[in-house]
């Protein structure tokens, strides 16, 4: 755990009280990204970053920003890549790796396949014990699993070689060899497609099924007590931002919650990031009373 930047000491603090704050004054996604960066760094129980932005240029800008604070598996939402894709960052979500997933607003009015039905649809691979590959190809099958037509796989894929099975699972990031020895589990680990080098080492291993359900839950099924959701100063017409916001609400009281805004509130859980901030000046007074301190400092213009 690194040490906080003392500037971001007043949000920590205020974040540890209310697991709530709502922040103004924070400058460019950079500088957002940096306090965040102390919040999850300072509270390690946080495993899950839920960002929320304006739309898809927002959204890369957001990821590039992560890249230089978070050591996260940083990941973007676009369910326009078809249900392979959501199960997947659904999947990234009910897991144990730190992820980050960044996502527009008009998402969370989506409805996904339930937590309950997704992992009541898994397989489940464990080192010594016995396999029948026919029934393993089979249950493949029925989740939608294909064979893969080369020994290169995609998500999704599968394809068995002698005494070995490999498989992509649509929650991995990386493809899975099974070995086996006469008919059981001897080994399974991760593997690199291009060189086939062994990457890490499992006793166990969840495959999610691509079979379709039917979508009937907001995003909230799979977030928790790990979770820290951001909404980023949305800039949406009146009528759009009341629904998005009645959906935030439904959040479950276990989520903490950081919300940038435009606006200095009056309330007990708002910070003015004013170091952050491009004015760097709340009001006018502030602004006289730095003048006033550089001119007791011997400052002249």
């Amino acid at each position: 755990m690194k040490f906080p930047h003392p500037r971001n000491q007043e949000v920590l603090d205020l974040f540890g009280e209310y697991r709530h704050v709502t922040l103004s004054g924070g400058g460019n996604f950079s500088s957002k990204t940096f306090v965040v960066s102390d919040l999850l760094d300072q509270n390690p129980e946080l495993k899950k970053l839920v960002w929320v932005v304006n739309d898809m240029g927002e959204q890369e800008a957001v990821v590039r920003a992560l890249r230089d604070w978070f050591d996260f598996d940083i990941h973007v939402l676009d369910l326009e890549k078809g249900y392979e894709h959501m199960v997947h960052s659904l999947a990234l979500l009910m897991g144990k790796e730190k992820v980050a997933m960044v996502m527009s607003h008009d998402q969370l009015f989506t409805r996904f396949p339930s937590r309950k039905k997704l992992e009541s649809g898994k397989m489940f691979f464990n080192v010594g014990d016995e396999l029948s590959p026919t029934d393993v190809f089979e249950a493949l099958i029925s989740m939608r699993y294909e064979v893969s037509e080369d020994a290169y796989l995609n998500p999704g894929g599968y394809l068995r070689h002698g005494d070995v099975l490999d498989i992509f699972p649509v929650n991995a990031t990386e493809p899975y060899r099974i070995e086996l020895e006469f008919d059981k589990i001897s080994a399974i680990y991760t593997y690199d497609q291009s060189t086939h080098e062994k990457i890490e080492v499992f006793d166990k291993l969840e495959v999610y099924p691509l079979k379709e359900y039917e979508g009937e839950v907001l995003l909230w099924d799979f977030l928790g007590k790990s979770t820290l959701f951001v909404e980023d100063e949305l800039d949406l017409a009146e009528d759009i931002y009341d629904e998005v916001d009645a959906v935030v609400k439904q959040r479950p009281n276990d989520v903490s919650y950081v919300l940038y805004t435009s606006f200095l509130e009056e309330s007990e859980y708002h910070y003015h990031l004013h170091y952050l901030s491009v004015l760097k000046y709340q009001n006018k007074l502030d602004f006289l009373e730095n003048m006033r301190e550089k001119t007791l400092a011997g400052w002249k213009v």
